[in-house]
């Protein structure tokens, strides 16, 4: 019936706006916080920024829009932005370490789908990172840069099985698939998105941003993004 009447979908529909063209069009205002995510994110080349508000308020839709809008060049300022294709859910019952996980498998699942929308080949580190996530290889061999993307120098470390992986391992992967997202996508920096992480006790979320801070939000070219109340 939408459709007749000239809507795309039912005007009604709460599903937050994706990252992608036809959605950019449906935000409405917000441009004093896109100057701000965008200026943010233009300081550096990695960091956490922190989305917060209440339910309902669009939090998702608005990050989904900015950062689609950088990935394409089309914001007026800011980095070019390997985008998130899908946020990290984080649910009550979660651990640390699952929580850590997941976050390379949305990274790595950004790196290959933009891969595939583009026609490039898959980049070699992150194939084996794949083959790793999916416990189809173990004691892998990853090649990483010393002093910077892009040097003449460098080290190897060897994951261990994905069920024994650690934060150093997980942070690692990440490195990994950061300096492929650096030099074979030619992007500045990638995003990663923590969603709802209102879902954890005060205490868990204390532990789990410590964690994070002493291992992967140090990683060079990412931006964390964590969205809550």
């Amino acid at each position: 019936m939408w459709e007749s009447l000239g809507f795309r979908d039912s005007p009604y529909n709460t599903n937050p706006l994706k990252a992608r063209a036809e959605d950019v069009e449906l935000l409405v205002g917000r441009h004093t916080e896109a100057t701000e995510f965008c200026t943010t994110l233009d300081t550096a080349k990695e960091g956490i920024f922190i989305l917060s508000g209440v339910p309902g308020v669009g939090k998702t839709s608005f990050f989904n829009v900015q950062q689609y809008l950088l990935e394409n060049r089309l914001a007026p300022f800011g980095p070019k932005l390997l985008a998130a294709r899908n946020l990290c859910p984080v649910q009550p019952s979660d651990d640390i370490r699952t929580i850590a996980i997941r976050t390379l498998d949305s990274l790595y699942r950004s790196v290959t789908a933009y891969c595939d929308e583009n026609n490039h080949q898959h980049p070699k580190e992150t194939k084996k990172i794949g083959k790793w996530l999916n416990g189809t290889a173990t004691g892998v061999d990853l090649g990483l840069t010393i002093g910077g993307f892009g040097g003449n120098f460098g080290r190897t470390v060897t994951l261990p099985p994905i069920t024994d992986a650690t934060f150093e391992s997980v942070g690692d992967a990440i490195c990994a698939l950061s300096s492929e997202v650096k030099n074979y996508l030619h992007f500045d920096c990638a995003v990663i998105a923590l969603d709802n992480v209102e879902n954890l006790d005060d205490n868990k979320l204390k532990d789990m941003l410590i964690s994070f801070r002493d291992t992967l939000f140090s990683t060079p070219h990412i931006w964390w993004v964590v969205i809550g109340q």
